[in-house]
Formats: C-alpha cells, sequence, structure tokens
C-alpha cells in the first residue's frame, strides 16, 4: 500500500461476528471519506463484498500484524501522512453529516 497524504481517512476495524453489519456500517461512512482503512481480525473469510465501495482498502490481519482487536485501527495510521483520521467502529451505522459535523 503507498502512503496516503492530506486526506480525510477512516480508519476502521472488523472480526467475523460484525460480518453481518460490516457492509451496512462500511456504506454508511465510507461515501463521506477520500479513504477507509478497514483492518479484519482473525479471518476474512465470509468478508460481504465490498469492492463497490471504490474507497474501502482491506487489510487481511493475517498478512500483516495478526488479531490487534481494535487496535488494528492503529496499526493502519503507518500508512498515512498529514492525514485527518476518524477512527470508527464497525457496529455503528453513521449519519449522513458525521465527517462534516466533525471536522467543523
Amino acid at each position: 500500500m503507498t502512503m496516503i497524504r492530506g486526506k480525510v481517512v477512516g480508519c476502521m476495524t472488523t472480526f467475523p461476528g460484525r460480518f453481518d453489519i460490516i457492509r451496512q456500517t462500511v456504506a454508511s461512512i465510507a461515501c463521506q471519506l477520500d479513504a477507509l482503512l478497514l483492518y479484519v481480525n482473525e479471518s476474512t473469510e465470509g468478508l460481504p463484498d465490498l469492492s463497490d465501495l471504490r474507497n474501502v482498502t482491506i487489510f487481511d490481519g493475517q498478512d500483516h500484524a495478526g488479531d490487534l482487536l481494535a487496535n488494528g485501527k492503529a496499526y493502519l495510521l503507518k500508512f498515512l501522512q498529514d492525514c485527518e483520521v476518524f477512527t470508527l467502529d464497525d457496529d455503528f451505522i453513521y449519519p449522513p453529516d458525521y465527517v462534516a459535523k466533525n471536522l467543523d
């Protein structure tokens, strides 16, 4: 992954127990960001297809630092420089103005 610079970026972690809601969660916030980085703990098997959300990058924990739990959000920071960063929960549907209100 190349370094992301000067963007509004969200960092989120998830795990298979949240795969039933993760598509809805990601869709609610990804459209408000320049990029959303999603760190997946345990396994990506069964992760819904998010490829239509073009600004979402998935990090398979098995290919990176292993199962980091919520700390996966911090792991993702090493790919960012001079960004506005939102650390996000994987079990919350975000309001359509969440990013704009928080940037204000």
